[in-house]
């Protein structure tokens, strides 16, 4: 994603009233053993590396098998990537996809599919590549919990705050300072342990497209994002449920308040919303619970 140098510094200390107009953010990249997961742009991809073998070299099927090498290598690393990805606070792909065969061959048949975004050449003969897949689509719709059901998008007539012209349009967490796990389907929930946001609130047309939410670092004064509109209702994260995971406790207040938005419904089917991360945090999240 191209970034934008100049860029307008983010309320440090903002409430759910304190806001400003926040359209894209920095790019949440999570290097894991095999691979970058990209939490923004909702894509995994993974290295491959092939050498022909000593016969074969300065031979012309030399590169060919050094390209066969590479493409096997990417695929592995790929789907031990995705293997590893969250889906919820309690579980992983891995841990979805075992006992589920057909679900297990539809997702290497994703990944073999997938494409390779470059290939290099190396003059000893040996050829890289990169392999990505994305998320949203054909896998968020083998994996997502059948829970998540198509709901009906008509907004539910107007609020005080739409007729003054003030409706929100998203949600952003600030989850900062945090140290906390994305994941796949993850939830909010208020100080008292009521859900506030999760997998019940969304239609699964748009969770299967655009992924439940976004994360990302930063968010940067350009152009109204797509996701959370021109006026996103900008909220903080207090903690999460369990250390280091993947669902985020608000406070009560702030809860009353995106209860109290009838257009808030709307949004959140539209899986209207961002989560403002700590990147070094996160990271050191999801690699605590890889090893």
């Amino acid at each position: 994603m191209k970034r934008i140098a100049c860029a307008v510094c983010f309320l440090m200390a903002f409430g759910s009233v304190g806001r400003i107009l926040p359209a894209l953010a920095g790019d949440l990249v999570i290097s894991t053993k095999h691979g970058r997961i990209n939490w923004s742009e909702h894509f995994v991809e993974a290295n491959g590396s092939g050498v022909p073998s000593a016969d074969s070299l300065n031979t012309p099927l030399a590169r060919d098998q050094a390209i066969r090498n590479a493409r096997r290598q990417a695929y592995q690393n790929l789907l031990n990537t995705v293997l590893t990805l969250p889906l919820t606070s309690e579980s992983t792909i891995r841990d979805y996809v075992t006992n589920k065969d057909e679900v297990l061959s539809k997702i290497e048949g994703l990944l073999s599919n997938a494409p390779m975004e470059t290939t290099r050449y190396l003059s000893d003969g040996t050829v890289e590549v990169v392999k990505r897949m994305t998320l949203s689509g054909a896998f968020l719709q083998l994996v997502l919990p059948e829970t998540i059901i198509q709901l009906e998008m008509k907004k539910m007539g107007k609020g005080a705050s739409e007729e003054s012209g003030r409706a929100y349009t998203g949600l952003v967490v600030d989850a900062r300072g945090l140290t906390l796990t994305p994941a796949l389907c993850f939830k909010i929930f208020d100080e008292a342990g009521q859900e506030v946001y999760g997998p019940a609130y969304v239609s699964r047309e748009n969770a299967v497209q655009h992924g439940i939410c976004t994360y990302r670092t930063e968010i940067v004064d350009i152009a109204a994002s797509e996701r959370i509109g021109g006026n996103p209702l900008i909220i903080r994260g207090l903690k999460t449920v369990e250390a280091g995971g993947t669902d985020i406790v608000i406070s009560s207040t702030d809860a009353l308040l995106l209860r109290s938005a009838v257009e808030h419904l709307f949004f959140l089917r539209k899986c209207g919303v961002l989560v403002l991360v700590d990147p070094v945090a996160t990271e050191k999240a999801e690699k605590a619970k890889e090893s």
